[in-house]
């Protein structure tokens, strides 16, 4: 299947292709990059250079790789895809407002993209969830990977979020939600239909012909790859 859990086997990365990094909790992936270099080995526990939401988006960082994923792109998927980064990595890049905005508004959980606006109501930039930031790269080469309609997602609760991020519980990421508008509101489920990482790559571990001709719809269990 063209998504793979790194045990003891070598993988080989295209440019592109979607690099997992696990949390504290194993097979809980907690965060997700685009591979920034072609035709890379790499074993688990490999540090790897991504494109990625960190916040900042960032060009060319480094995360250490549990989960891969690929959809086998072609060379249109990969221009297409390419466009897509530099004009996301140009826009911060080249906007010091962000800066003093403060980089950690250009990150967003609920909803997974949204414009950031400036103080006099233009947009400074997008904002992403690290895995929206993957799948919005994707459709823009034409590839759908999943489902984000929130009537479609599953209702992700908060102790499995704590578990996949256990700062959840820390006082400072309950400011820094309300601060920064991450947006986990406050609801008596204490749960939201949010993408999580490991969503990509069930996405990812259909054959290549499936990918392409259909969104995955995520389950209940998904935030674990593979269930």
């Amino acid at each position: 299947m063209p998504a793979n859990r790194l045990l003891n086997q070598v993988e080989s990365l295209s440019i592109y292709d979607v690099v997992g990094q696990d949390g504290a909790v194993p097979l809980c992936v907690r965060h997700v990059g685009l591979a920034s270099d072609d035709g890379s080995d790499v074993r688990k526990g490999d540090d790897v250079a991504v494109h990625h939401m960190g916040p900042p988006l960032q060009r060319d960082a480094t995360i250490s790789v549990d989960v891969v994923g690929t959809a086998a792109l072609t060379v249109d998927n990969v221009n297409d895809i390419k466009t897509y980064v530099d004009e996301h990595l140009g826009e911060r890049g080249s906007q010091e407002r962000l800066q003093k905005i403060d980089p950690r508004r250009s990150y967003v959980i609920r909803p997974h993209s949204k414009p950031l606006e400036g103080k006099n109501g233009t947009t400074v930039c997008m904002r992403f969830s690290c895995a929206r930031f993957i799948l919005e790269a994707y459709r823009i080469a034409g590839i759908i990977l999943l489902d984000t309609d929130e009537e479609s997602l599953p209702p992700v609760k908060r102790s499995t979020l704590e578990k996949i991020y256990p700062e959840l519980s820390e006082s400072w990421f309950a400011e820094w939600n309300t601060e920064y508008e991450w947006g986990l509101d406050e609801n008596e489920e204490e749960s939201w239909p949010v993408v999580l990482p490991a969503y990509v790559f069930h996405a990812l571990n259909r054959n290549v012909a499936e990918i392409r001709d259909g969104a995955y719809k995520a389950r209940l269990g998904d935030e674990v790859f593979p269930r």
